[in-house]
């Protein structure tokens, strides 16, 4: 290791503090949820993969002593980081020396030491010619500790004169670690080390419904193998998984689709948009809705990953929606929105705010005031949404593994042709688009077929 590696290791380890001191600041200020923080996880490794399940922090008090915890783990750390960049500069370690940096440099080692005796419960361990008073110069203050009454004491950042008094020893040990070896920069040169807990994690997956996949490595492909692999699985549902990842590429899937009538769609679509029942609340849904920029055609677009999921009966209320027309299809979703449910009301509202961004309704200004702060009046005021005067037409496109005669269809090769022009991602979705074209969910994989 070389002494810019050290020092390297050294800013780390204190970022590290900074960023679990910050952590343990946000969640004594209450902003994490026990909810969404404390699932079930299971992180995916190449020798064995670990669980753990949730209830270790379902409680506020819980969360903040494990951040308190790993404040001590991440002062450990630097503890460790600053005497090995010490070490590695050859510098000794002498209580009685006339060398302040020597004495600086003894001083960071036995706060090494009462670490390294315990983690968890660091103590000072002062033996042999140690056992004096030992005095560093800083330029807030000097320092003047008594080792041999601290010895098999607990060791406490107090008695070194606060946190601050750490960070101001760390500077301080820089500055001299780099006077001693002509160091012109304590930054490397190539880029900074990645703090890594290990190398071969390649994803965690949260069953939280409100939270986000984390994937700690950028590797998407580890998403679509097992999209690949679940969907030949008897109970998976392949077509709910994935279409978020539709979503992101269908405006421009349709765009090139559509190209050749010079039409162009809004990027913004809506999932699940609703297809009223008559003389019902109930609606059946369309998998996404989009509309051309200049808003004269509306398309209900119907996504299937098996040929097999076509139903008669959805392509009826598809085709009866088209019939009904646009000002129809809006109207119902402004009396779905009048639902007495105050939690149903609220999503509905962001509904008809994502219609109104496509121009196809305009909603009165105090109508937020009525969903969220004063209910009173609000079905009046659901009731003067106002709907353009001229509304679009209405189209169906499907996106399906392969082209069905009589149908406007995007197949899924076609989709893939556009993804893959969207970099690593795009490239590896359209793999999967193809292999989901090519090989029904339930077949036998080709490596696995016998020979003919």
């Amino acid at each position: 290791m070389t002494l810019d590696d050290a020092l390297t290791d050294v800013r780390i380890a204190f970022l590290q503090v900074e960023f679990a001191i910050k952590l343990l600041s946000y969640c004594e200020q209450g902003d994490i949820d026990p909810a969404v923080l404390d699932t079930h996880q299971v992180v995916l490794l190449e020798q064995g993969n670990l669980g753990f399940p949730a209830g270790n922090f379902s409680a506020r008090e819980d969360i903040i002593r494990a951040a308190s915890v790993a404040v001590s783990l991440a002062l450990a750390g630097s503890a460790l980081a600053l005497d090995k960049a010490w070490e590695t500069a050859g510098i000794p370690r002498d209580p009685s020396s006339p060398d302040g940096a020597v004495r600086l440099r003894t001083l960071v080692h036995m706060v090494r030491c009462a670490y390294a005796h315990g983690v968890a419960d660091p103590r000072w361990e002062v033996r042999g010619n140690y056992r004096q008073v030992l005095e560093v110069d800083l330029p807030t203050a000097p320092l003047r500790l008594d080792l041999r009454a601290l010895d098999s004491q607990s060791f406490d950042f107090v008695q070194l004169g606060g946190h601050a008094k750490w960070f101001e020893i760390r500077d301080q040990s820089i500055i001299a670690l780099t006077e001693s070896n002509s160091v012109a920069s304590t930054r490397p040169k190539s880029a900074p080390k990645r703090l890594a807990i290990a190398s071969d994690v390649l994803e965690v997956r949260s069953s939280s419904p409100r939270g986000h996949p984390a994937i700690t490595q950028p590797d998407m492909a580890v998403l679509f193998d097992l999209l690949d692999g679940w969907r030949h699985l008897p109970s998976y549902r392949l077509e709910p998984r994935a279409d978020a990842m539709f979503g992101l590429f269908m405006p421009d899937a349709l765009d090139r689709h559509l190209a050749p009538r010079g039409i162009t769609v809004n990027p913004l679509l809506i999932p699940e948009f609703p297809l009223g029942q008559d003389d019902t609340r109930r609606s059946d849904k369309a998998d996404f809705f989009a509309v051309s920029r200049d808003r004269r055609h509306a398309f209900l677009v119907e996504l299937k990953t098996d040929m097999n999921s076509l139903r008669d009966t959805q392509e009826d209320y598809l085709h009866r929606a088209v019939e009904r027309g646009m000002a129809s299809l809006l109207c119902d979703i402004r009396s779905m929105a009048k639902t007495k449910n105050s939690r149903a009301r609220r999503k509905y509202f962001h509904l008809l705010k994502a219609v109104a961004e496509l121009e196809l309704m305009i909603l009165p200004v105090e109508l937020e005031d009525r969903i969220y702060d004063s209910s009173q009046g609000v079905y009046d005021c659901i009731d003067r949404i106002r709907l353009p005067s001229a509304l679009p037409d209405i189209e169906v496109i499907h996106v399906l593994p392969a082209a069905v005669k009589g149908m406007d269809c995007i197949d899924f090769e076609g989709f893939a042709a556009v993804v893959e022009e969207h970099g690593k991602i795009g490239e590896r979705f359209a793999a999967s688009l193809r292999n989901w074209s090519a090989i029904k969910a339930g077949d036998r994989w080709p490596d696995t077929a016998p020979a003919k």
